[in-house]
């Protein structure tokens, strides 16, 4: 038997005193427990890499589904 593997990673913001903090989770979607998670105070492409690269080396799922990270995208031009 086969386990599906079905995971959602998204990037979120957390407003601290003088600055932000970023989190990144990938969540699986059958337990809808918390498989890895990353947090920095820079958001860059590095936060989502380090976390999929962390989520990768737990299991390589069938989906990855997020948002297209739009805002790493408009941060790096």
């Amino acid at each position: 038997m086969t386990i599906l593997v079905f995971r959602s990673i998204d990037i979120t913001y957390l407003p601290m005193k003088r600055r932000f903090l970023y989190l990144t989770v990938a969540i699986d979607w059958d337990s809808r427990c918390i498989v890895v998670w990353e947090l920095d105070n820079m958001l860059d492409t590095r936060i989502a890499i380090h976390a999929l690269r962390k989520a990768f080396r737990v299991d390589k799922p069938l989906i990855l589904n997020s948002d297209g990270m739009t805002c790493l995208r408009i941060c790096r031009r």
